[in-house]
């Protein structure tokens, strides 16, 4: 995810930067250690923080690395939040874009309950009248109804983000 935040050893001479020692992260959401270092998460009233941190000594002084890629400005954002949470000022929210609306998060509801019924052998039909209901499918011309052409948009967009489109979702796009 982009706006997680990669803790690393600093360079020498960082000695008064803060440490996992200084560091309360307070009620994780999860806090678990892996080969790669220590993956934290944690909520301030802003919203969510995913922190990495990458092999330091617990009174080691850290840094943060942003990659330089094509999800730098996003990096850069979840930094910010982090430093601003760290100097206990508002982090402010998560980057416009991997914020989801209302609307998206449903439309990706029905997305999964839409996939999940094809995989299961059903008709794009029945799945259109168990997600917007029989009345809706009940009208003659089925082919020429609208909630024909969403029903299979919603499957078709469902395969696509199990074919790999769920890292665009991931880094806001």
């Amino acid at each position: 995810m982009p706006t997680a935040v990669l803790l690393t050893p600093a360079p020498p001479g960082y000695t008064a930067a803060a440490s996992q020692q200084t560091i309360n992260f307070g009620a994780a959401l999860a806090d678990q250690t892996g080969i790669d270092g220590r993956h934290v998460i944690f909520t301030d009233p802003r919203g969510e923080h995913r922190v990495l941190l990458v092999r330091p000594g617990p009174d080691q002084p850290l840094a943060i690395a942003i990659p330089l890629d094509e999800d730098f400005s996003l990096r850069l954002a979840g930094a910010l939040r982090f430093q601003h949470w760290l100097m206990r000022r508002p982090a402010g929210r998560l980057p416009r874009s991997m914020r989801l609306t209302a609307r998206h998060r449903a439309r990706l509801m029905l997305m999964l309950r839409a996939c999940d019924m094809r995989q299961d052998g059903a008709t794009y039909r029945e799945i259109a009248a168990d997600l917007f209901g029989a009345k809706a499918v009940a009208e003659h011309g089925w082919k020429t109804l609208p909630v024909r052409g969403r029903t299979i948009r919603l499957v078709e967009d469902a395969d696509t983000m199990i074919d790999g489109g769920y890292l665009n979702l991931l880094r806001g796009k």
